[in-house]
């Protein structure tokens, strides 16, 4: 899986108030990602910083999606070397329960639920 090459994360997202609407994301290295100055009405700054909040998210989202690629194409790989004849039961068993539930790949599921959190604007992610 190839790398990112625009600006780093983590974004953060800055609005102005209610005089002076707009939404800015701001990359770890102080670069503007995204800017929208709202002169329209109160709903259309509302949707412009629902929407930027998105794009705020989106290193993190990026990041837990290629966790979670990269954990699935590991207990693909693993279902494909037991039907081979590679593993016996008992060790596909043990490969795969490491691989759903060992620390990283929970930390990346943690991580995944925080993202989406941000990207709705939740710190619960409900």
């Amino acid at each position: 899986m190839g790398e990112f090459k625009g600006t780093p994360g983590p974004w953060r997202l800055e609005c102005g108030d209610h005089t002076h609407r707009y939404v800015t994301v701001v990359g770890s290295d102080d670069l503007t990602v995204f800017y929208k100055y709202g002169a329209g009405s109160k709903q259309e700054s509302d949707r412009d910083e629902i929407n930027a909040r998105l794009i705020a998210a989106s290193p993190e989202l990026l990041a837990a999606a290629k966790a979670l690629v990269m954990q699935r194409e590991q207990v693909v790989q693993l279902i494909e070397d037991y039907h081979a004849g590679k593993l016996l039961l008992s060790e596909f068993e043990h490969e795969v329960t490491g691989a759903l539930t060992g620390s990283t790949e929970i930390g990346d599921a943690k991580r995944a639920r925080a993202a989406i959190a941000r990207a709705l604007g939740s710190e619960t992610g409900e």
